[in-house]
């Protein structure tokens, strides 16, 4: 018989995968089963989970030049730039914070949330309840929010009340008593009453469970928080996309309407703001130029009373033309300084920074003046909305206070200059006035003396003029006061349908992890046994012929195969018995070597029960026990006291050594004394001399060898056998180890090698045909 080694060929790939497959079949009954449980949890996922709406409105956030308005531009016949975009990040950043989200809950009935419950499922109820909770706000305390109460109405007079949570219990005495609708009831030093609606129906609504959650400010703002999401524009639009999402779509849209309506409201409240602190800036100067303007009056009044004189002449007139002239630059000049030092007063105090009067509504021309305290009156806004709800910590905030402190140092710097160059003109201003002065100092006294007061009342009636032009301009400003924020889109359904839970998407979820798990359960199991566990394991491995397959053995006994024998083992070596024949048709001897990797594989096993299956099938075959380095179970059985150790050291002649069984078919060879140097009495010419006289009087040489690849002995032996046995043995011998024999085959250093499967379960074989009868459970055919 040849086995020599085909060329190799790497079908590592095919086999993996093949032996993959093999084993995902093999536990098609634990992928079904996992199937059907992850499709019965997403059914009843997609049953049972509250669905999510997705609503969305739409905001334009383009706003006017703040120092302009239409009517304003009209009557002063100023021109307008294009209303600029605002800071996009900004503005989100104001939508989604605490202070603003909260001042839009406050306008909405969100603080109680209503519930129907059946067996499995609670729903959130939002239009048409049959009940209302209300209580005293001011005085809600904690102990009464966060957590679910039951309600079950008994008809529409009483009901029953139960929260664990809060100390309503079944065995307080307050939850075993009825509460009558429309009173109040004390929980936890809080009150509250239940009022039923029109909506309630006795036949509808008494015996039903239901709940209701009384939420504190700070878990509805962050639940609302956590639903809304603002898209940036694209295109640099001005339209902010609001989003929210809800398991009520109606709920859902009142809320965005609020939201939009309160963030317009906003918008006109901080426009409102400026023209309304310049009004009250320029109130406060027009008061105080009103007392000197009086006192002054009567000054000059009592002057006239107590003196006669003539009107000016000619020279005092052209004096008084001039100095009038003057002291209206120098009123000017006088309340640019009075604004100035305002805002330097208030920018060194860091207080009221949002009050700040743009100096263009006042007639002071300066842009960047004007720019600057537009950008701090607008970012001291926008902080004071953080500060107001506590979100002092927040990175927005911290940011804004950067720049507020930025642009109050460059405006503190730009102020002092402009102080300084104002100070400048007036002195330029008092200098050539007291040129005019000396000219009118040559008139008489009385004159000189009423042209003094004529001067300072002209003086304050100028300032008083041009505070009260100012006014009417600030009113005008204020009284079309407009803002181009705008909702473009209301609050509507816009997903339709829900977008959670995506019932098509779950059932794919559901079915890819049913298959995916136990495919990786499958194959981690695969990777992490390092044990044969198959046929196709070997084949994987090896390009060495797999010969047969021998079944477990159900017995203790060594003999696995008789006469008369029919289980699944004797069956097994049977059909390897018939291997070995047709592959030995052309030889009148031949000699079988027995091995394995390693001990416990069952090499022996095979070699008794070879050798019995061929004696019989009447061939005369003897069985040499050539395990010269232990003793091994066959030579228990054997319990000769001389064997082939004895006739190598040259001890006994061949005669002596070959034993008769109960067989005539079938004689052995023991081991011996276990020598102290087994290679070298195998390498000695007795050892191929015994070979050849065996040869001519057996028709089979069964040799059970030491483990290949541990010791030397089968290489020395295989030199003299027809037919190398490797015994593997499935979910025992090592995956590495037929590796490493692998790689010995295809060295050459061993030929003609066939594995035996050994000990694979009977059930595991799919060709089984009819029954073993003797197997003392039936192994039925597939």
């Amino acid at each position: 018989m040849d086995l020599s080694q085909p060329p190799r060929v790497n079908k590592k790939t095919t086999f993996k995968n093949r032996l993959l497959l093999k084993r995902l079949l093999a536990h098609k009954y634990l992928f079904l089963v996992s199937v059907l449980l992850f499709l019965t949890g997403a059914y009843f996922h997609n049953l049972y989970t509250p669905p999510v709406y997705l609503v969305k409105s739409s905001v334009l956030v383009k706003e006017a030049d703040p120092s302009q308005s239409d009517m304003a531009q009209i009557l002063y016949e100023k021109t307008g730039s294009e209303a600029p975009v605002k800071n996009m990040a900004d503005e989100i950043a104001i939508l989604k914070s605490f202070p603003f989200i909260y001042r839009t809950m406050k306008t909405l009935n969100f603080r109680v949330s209503y519930f129907t419950k059946d067996q499995l499922t609670t729903r959130e109820m939002y239009e048409n309840l049959p009940f209302r909770v209300s209580f005293i706000d001011s005085t809600l305390t904690n102990t009464v929010t966060g957590s679910p109460f039951q309600i079950t109405f008994i008809d529409k007079n009483y009901y029953t009340l139960e929260n664990e949570g809060h100390g309503l219990t079944k065995e307080n005495a307050q939850w075993k008593a009825q509460h009558k609708v429309g009173e109040t009831v004390m929980v936890n030093g809080n009150s509250l009453l239940v009022e039923i609606t029109p909506d309630f129906k006795v036949e509808q609504h008494a015996r039903k469970d239901y709940e209701f959650i009384i939420h504190d400010w700070n878990s509805l703002v962050m639940g609302a928080k956590g639903s809304i999401s603002i898209l940036f524009p694209e295109n640099e639009s001005s339209v902010l996309d609001i989003y929210y999402e809800t398991s009520i779509p109606q709920k859902g849209i009142d809320f965005l309407n609020a939201y939009t309506k309160q963030y317009i409201d906003y918008k006109y409240e901080n426009k409102n703001k400026a023209a309304t602190q310049t009004l009250d800036f320029i109130d406060e100067q027009l008061a105080a130029t009103r007392s000197t303007l009086t006192q002054v009056e009567r000054q000059k009044e009592a002057f006239k009373a107590e003196n006669t004189y003539s009107e000016a002449n000619s020279m005092t007139d052209r004096g008084l033309s001039a100095l009038s002239q003057l002291e209206n630059d120098k009123a000017g000049l006088i309340v640019n300084e009075r604004y100035y030092n305002s805002i330097l007063q208030s920018l060194n105090s860091e207080r009221n920074l949002d009050k700040l009067v743009v100096p263009s509504s006042i007639g002071i021309d300066d842009p960047v003046l004007n720019n600057l305290i537009s950008q701090l009156v607008e970012l001291q806004i926008e902080r004071n909305t953080f500060s107001s709800g506590g979100q002092t910590k927040n990175p927005v905030y911290q940011e804004l206070t950067i720049k507020i402190n930025n642009i109050r140092r460059t405006l503190q710097a730009n102020l002092n200059s402009l102080l300084a160059s104002n100070r400048i003109r007036l002195s330029q201003i008092n200098s050539r006035s007291r040129t005019f002065q000396e000219n009118v100092n040559q008139v008489p006294k009385a004159e000189r003396q009423f042209v003094n007061i004529e001067r300072l009342y002209e003086l304050n009636s100028t300032i008083y003029q041009t505070l009260l032009q100012k006014k009417v301009e600030a009113g005008i400003i204020k009284a079309s006061a407009t803002i181009q924020n705008r909702v473009i889109e209301p609050a509507y359904n816009e997903s339709g349908a829900p977008i959670q839970p995506k019932k098509t998407n779950t059932y794919i979820l559901a079915l890819l992890l049913g298959l995916g798990l136990p495919f990786a359960f499958v194959w981690i199991k695969g990777a992490m046994n390092n044990k044969i566990a198959s046929k196709d394991d070997v084949m994987s491995l090896t390009s060495m012929p797999v010969l047969g397959t021998i079944y477990h053995n159900t017995t203790s006994s060594p003999y696995a195969i008789t006469t008369n024998s029919r289980t699944a083992i004797s069956e097994s070596f049977r059909v390897l018995r018939s291997t070995l024949n047709s592959m030995g048709v052309n030889k009148p001897s031949q000699v079988l070597l027995v091995t394995s990797t390693s001990s416990g594989e069952g090499k022996t096993f095979n070699s008794i029960n070879i050798a019995s299956s061929l004696a019989l099938a009447r061939k005369k075959t003897i069985l040499i026990n050539l395990d010269l380095r232990i003793y091994s179970q066959l030579h228990k059985l054997m319990k000769q006291e001389v064997g082939i150790s004895s006739y190598l050291n040259g001890d006994i002649d061949i005669k002596d050594i070959i034993f008769p069984t109960d067989n005539p078919m079938l004689d052995t060879i023991a081991t011996g004394p276990l020598p102290n140097n087994p290679a070298e009495l195998i390498l000695d010419d007795r050892f191929p001399l015994l070979i050849n006289h065996l040869r001519e009087n057996y028709d089979y040489i069964i040799i059970d060898s030491p483990p290949l690849g541990i010791v030397s002995d089968p290489y020395i032996i295989a030199r003299y056998t027809d037919l190398n046995l490797l015994v593997i043995r499935q979910g025992y011998t090592p995956k590495d180890k037929l590796v490493e024999l692998e790689q010995i085959y295809q060295e050459g250093r061993i030929r003609n090698v066939g594995i035996i499967l050994n000990d694979v379960p009977a059930s595991n074989d799919k060709y089984q045909y009819g029954y073993f009868s003797d197997d003392k459970k039936k192994v039925k055919a597939l």
